[in-house]
């Protein structure tokens, strides 16, 4: 399992889990974050709660209005 790792404003880098999102651990050595990736657990709570997500709306199709007068003053406005 990769754990992504984020460098932090003060050179501490973090480690954090793909799977479940949680940070594993922090420290200025990646070695040291290597230790805690081998032994980490995902709470399985946690991973149900970011796997189980509800899928957003779907949004109605576009309208085609290249058959209504004045379409292009429709676009113009539709870009600003």
């Amino acid at each position: 399992m990769p754990f992504p790792h984020r460098i932090n404003s003060d050179g501490t880098i973090d480690s954090i889990c793909d799977q479940c999102f949680a940070t594993i651990g922090t420290s200025i050595a990646e070695s040291e974050l290597k230790q805690l990736e081998a032994t980490h657990t995902c709470e399985p709570a946690r991973v149900a709660y970011y796997h189980h997500i509800q899928p957003t709306a779907k949004r109605p199709p576009a309208q085609d209005h290249t058959d209504q007068p004045n379409s292009d003053s429709y676009a113009i406005n539709e870009r600003s």
